[in-house]
């Protein structure tokens, strides 16, 4: 029902935004140069990659098959698989070329501040109010009381 997806697309939302946010700070962190050792440095690294392993990764394709219609969701896969692919290419390349420039920390800091970026974009556009496209306007309405209404 309408209902169920809304949820479920909510739920998973909920769970992106603060795996993306874990990830930025943790990402910022590292770039600080604070640590006398290599050890939390390392925490950090495990701690970033273990919220996008556990929050954001397993959510993100199921999100997008929850919040788009049958005839859209082929080409929206597809498009997020391209954009994640030349993201990781064009990323690499900049904060290369960053890093030449003014430094490894300087480059983790520009990596971690398009990570909050990217957060606070995701976060407007699946915050409350967004609906999925082609879903009816009973969309708020919990399934019973859709039935119920269908009945009178």
């Amino acid at each position: 029902s309408d209902w169920y997806v809304k949820e479920k697309t909510n739920c998973r939302s909920t769970l992106i935004v603060p795996g993306l946010g874990i990830a930025a700070i943790a990402t910022g962190m590292r770039g600080l140069e604070i640590f006398p050792s290599a050890l939390p440095f390392t925490a950090l690294f495990v701690v970033s990659h273990l919220a996008n392993a556990a929050l954001v990764t397993p959510n993100m394709t199921p999100f997008l098959v929850d919040s788009t219609t049958e005839e859209q969701r082929a080409q929206a896969l597809a498009m997020r698989n391209m954009a994640q692919d030349v993201g990781v290419l064009s990323g690499a390349v900049a904060l290369g070329a960053v890093s030449q420039a003014v430094g490894v920390p300087e480059a983790i800091m520009c990596s971690a501040g398009l990570q909050a970026l990217t957060m606070v974009f995701f976060a407007l556009r699946t915050g409350p109010g967004r609906q999925r496209k082609g879903i009816s306007a009973e969309e708020g309405i919990h399934h019973g009381e859709v039935e119920e209404k269908k009945e009178k």
